[in-house]
């Protein structure tokens, strides 16, 4: 390969690292994302797999993305596995959380330090838009058919957005927390 191709390789995906990293390029992926795993669950899972690779890719600490993704997005997946498990979700053909909803749960979180960075700052904003974006997620998803409610439509989105209006400030500290402790390069 020639030196020119390497370096047109390099700056594509300096560009494209740059673009998820600003708020609202991260913002735009992570909601492709979520649009792939919801609306093609098991059917689109390698396209949704492809989009999370690609952002470890590009990133600039990609370990350290990892680093602090990890652990929220297995709070997530184990937070909803329990609901899933006594009832209070349904996906289809799976006890606990499908393998298309641990994509997205680390898909969140890969957002959490770029496109809700600014909710770190705004802890009221973060109670309301995570209870309104959490029941809105959910409802669309139910509404798509990737996920059953166990309750009363009204009654679980009522609760979905109690949760969620506790559940993201606390992720967007976690975040905080993991992102600093994170080293920026591993061994």
């Amino acid at each position: 390969m020639e030196s020119g191709a390497i370096s047109r390789c390099v700056n594509w995906r300096r560009v494209l690292g740059c673009w998820l990293e600003h708020p609202a390029g991260n913002g735009i992926w992570f909601y492709l994302l979520w649009a792939c795993a919801i609306v093609g669950r098991e059917t689109w899972l390698p396209v949704t797999l492809a989009l999370l690779l690609i952002h470890i890719l590009v990133v600039e600490y990609p370990r350290r993305e990892l680093a602090s993704a990890l652990p929220l997005a297995a709070i997530g997946v184990l937070l909803d596995s329990v609901l899933s498990y006594v009832g209070f979700f349904y996906f289809e053909g799976y006890l606990w959380a499908p393998p298309w909803l641990a994509a997205l749960w680390l898909g969140f979180a890969l957002c959490l330090h770029r496109s809700m960075r600014f909710f770190a700052r705004h802890w009221v904003l973060s109670v309301g838009f995570g209870g309104m974006g959490g029941a809105l997620s959910y409802w669309s998803g139910m509404k798509l058919g990737a996920v059953a409610f166990g309750l009363p439509e009204w009654l679980s989105v009522v609760l979905i957005a109690s949760m969620w209006a506790l559940l993201f400030p606390l992720l967007i500290a976690l975040n905080r927390i993991f992102h600093a402790s994170a080293p920026r390069r591993m061994p």
